[in-house]
């Protein structure tokens, strides 16, 4: 994938009411507002890993899913797998509904 610069840079906060383009790495949380429904609730994203294929993430219930591409969340968050170098990856967030 080429490398893009994430719209809102390494600003975690920006994703707060589930709307961001960030640029990641492992051990970073990315924590939801209000404005994201989800059900069932997802409160934050902690960053398990990132390799080539794309971040590996883990919700705040303890499931992990890897963002290879485009993921759905709980009906209610999509993430999209900009880029990724295996070290870190650009990641857009958007809310579904």
């Amino acid at each position: 994938m080429p490398k893009k610069k994430a719209a809102d840079g390494r600003n975690l906060d920006a994703c707060t009411d589930g709307a961001c383009e960030v640029e990641i790495e492992a051990g970073d949380a990315i924590s939801f507002g209000s404005q994201v429904t989800t059900e069932p609730r997802v409160d934050s994203l902690f960053v398990v890993s990132v390799d080539a294929e794309g971040p590996t993430l883990a919700l705040s219930s303890g499931m992990t899913t890897t963002a290879y591409g485009v993921i759905e969340i709980n009906h209610g968050l999509r993430i999209e797998t900009v880029h990724t170098d295996g070290t870190r990856a650009t990641i857009k967030i958007s809310r579904i509904g």
